[in-house]
């Protein structure tokens, strides 16, 4: 009796980094910075990324925040350089 392939439910299909980077509205680089810091999960493959498009319903990879995080409101700014006072010198009274 012949054996036979198991049955595979879903076929995963993988896509590359220009297809994430379109549909997250980032640059190819951003993708491969996200690979890099783990954010995204992918696979190298022939020189390139492959990452299972199942990732970027995380509300974690798709609800990001933009831009530079914000500084703390109590930081104090230190003051402009400029001219240092000349120290004030007293005459001697006599």
């Amino acid at each position: 009796m012949a054996k036979t392939a198991p049955v595979v439910e879903e076929t995963t299909y993988l896509v590359g980094t220009r297809q994430v980077a379109q549909a997250l509205k980032v640059t190819q680089r951003r993708v491969q910075q996200m690979i890099g810091s783990g954010q995204l999960h992918a696979y190298g493959c022939a020189g390139r990324w492959l990452i299972d498009p199942r990732q970027l319903t995380d509300p974690k990879i798709r609800h990001r925040g933009r831009g530079r995080p914000r500084k703390d409101r109590k930081v104090q700014i230190a003051p402009r350089p400029g001219p240092v006072p000349a120290p004030m010198i007293r005459a001697e009274e006599d």
